[in-house]
């Protein structure tokens, strides 16, 4: 499937997540810093391995979260909840448009 020299070249990257995939999509080899990034690929069953299918799908082992990104994912949606229900859209019913003032004066 892959070539001993190919493989040999993953082993050697090892600073660098990596993956060797076929022309559909098919994740054939991988390295260590891949399986930290992406999760471990020999926990799928080889017909799965297709990463744009998974990914698309969403039905792959999901890859670890990194400490706190929950957190601060919580923090960001809940910042962006309260800046829409907090600012006024000229399409709702409570907003008013300014009166305009003119004076004449001669």
């Amino acid at each position: 499937m892959v070539r001993a020299s190919t493989t040999r070249v993953l082993d050697r990257l090892t600073d660098l997540p990596a993956l060797v995939m076929d022309a559909k999509g098919d994740v054939l080899a991988w390295n260590a810093m891949a399986t930290a990034l992406l999760g471990d690929f020999s926990a799928w069953v080889p017909p799965t391995r297709n990463i744009v299918w998974q990914r698309f799908l969403g039905s792959c082992p999901t890859p670890p979260v990194p400490a706190g990104t929950r957190r601060r994912r919580r923090r960001r949606q809940a910042g962006r909840s309260q800046r829409t229900t907090s600012s006024i859209s000229p399409l709702s019913t409570s907003y008013t448009k300014p009166a305009m003032t003119t004076s004449r004066s001669r």
